[in-house]
């Protein structure tokens, strides 16, 4: 039984149908009437520590920020593909009428050294560039920088 005043979220072929005030969480669990522990758990969630939280919300920042350059490229005419667990040297290939270019990205500072030594060494058919996006925070474009070699 809900609380006097309280409101529900019905989803129905996921779309939100009902009344919502702002209290339901995304799994249909009312926040404010719950702890933080059966919040967690009603998102599916495990009990993490700081450390386990903030290596995955960059991982989260990291894959949002590969989605937003794949957007921008289909924007500008590629198909593209992710490299999902970026296990390669390149995070996005994108093919294009005329070309390929295959970007790494960054979120906030461009790669170092040793890693710029690998995409420059990284072997690439005539026809193809080699990006690097950097996304900083809160800026609606990344910083776009041609690896040559």
């Amino acid at each position: 039984m809900l609380p006097d005043g309280a409101s529900y979220t019905v989803m129905k072929n996921g779309v939100k149908e009902g009344v919502d005030d702002g209290k339901l969480s995304a799994t249909g669990c009312d926040v404010s009437h719950c702890g933080i522990q059966e919040a967690a758990e009603a998102a599916g969630r495990r009990n993490l520590s700081p450390a386990q939280r903030s290596e995955v919300n960059a991982k989260r920042k990291g894959t949002r920020n590969e989605h937003r350059s794949i957007a921008l490229l289909e924007a500008a005419g590629y198909a593209c593909t992710r490299a999902a667990a970026s296990l390669g040297v390149f995070d996005i290939v994108g093919v294009g009428p005329s070309d390929i270019v295959l970007v790494q990205c960054k979120t906030r500072d461009f790669p170092g050294s040793v890693e710029m030594e690998t995409l420059r060494n990284f072997p690439c058919p005539p026809g193809c560039k080699k990006l690097i996006h950097r996304w900083r925070d809160r800026q609606r474009l990344p910083d776009i920088r041609i690896v040559e070699g």
